[in-house]
């Protein structure tokens, strides 16, 4: 935290009165940016909490797999999940179930959705009845459950091992290359949880 304007807050914008950080700590969606006034503008469209704390960054915790995740976040419900491959595009989801589970489909929360954060600001909230996916090997998944899945961070090892996006039934033509071509190669994980 730095002083700025009399508070104590994570970033001083631009010499404007301060901002608080809607997600402290946070690499992939910092303080007063443009990211976080589009996930800000998307979070107050519904019943979302309006503080939230990391449970889990790939930057500070274990990623040599999904089980440190699973250890920190699964009791918490909703969460919302940053995550930055190396091709530069970043995405995520908002969850309102808890991820612990063993190969489990959740199709009943309706308000989740998904995003994507660069190179371009689009959310989509699901459809089709799959809305988030938990299993325990399994980063953070949203969407279809036919194989087919709208943002599936990865499973059997670091973030972004077997990753993809695709056009799922949520985004089906929405939108493509929602995360880039290709393998992700390195990938960042931030999952927050309501303070």
């Amino acid at each position: 935290t730095t002083a700025c304007g009399g508070r104590l807050v994570t970033t001083c914008v631009g010499g404007e009165e301060p901002q608080d950080a809607l997600f402290p700590g946070s690499q992939i969606v910092p303080a007063g940016s443009p990211q976080e006034a589009s996930v800000r503008s998307w979070l107050a469209r519904g019943t979302a909490p309006r503080g939230w704390t990391p449970c889990y960054s790939s930057f500070t915790d274990d990623a040599s797999d999904a089980t440190t995740f699973h250890a920190q976040c699964d009791q918490y419900a909703p969460t919302l999940v940053f995550s930055q491959n190396s091709l530069g595009y970043a995405m995520g989801g908002f969850a309102e179930a808890p991820w612990s589970g063993s190969g489990v489909w959740d199709q009943a929360s309706t308000g989740n959705f998904i995003f994507q954060l660069s190179p371009w600001p689009e959310h989509y909230l699901l459809d089709e009845g799959f809305y988030q996916y938990a299993a325990n090997d399994y980063w953070p998944t949203w969407g279809n459950g036919v194989g087919i899945n709208d943002i599936w961070l990865g499973d059997g090892g670091p973030p972004g091992t077997h990753a993809f996006c695709t056009e799922g039934t949520t985004t089906e033509g929405k939108r493509t290359n929602a995360c880039g071509d290709g393998p992700w190669g390195d990938t960042a994980v931030e999952v927050f949880r309501p303070l």
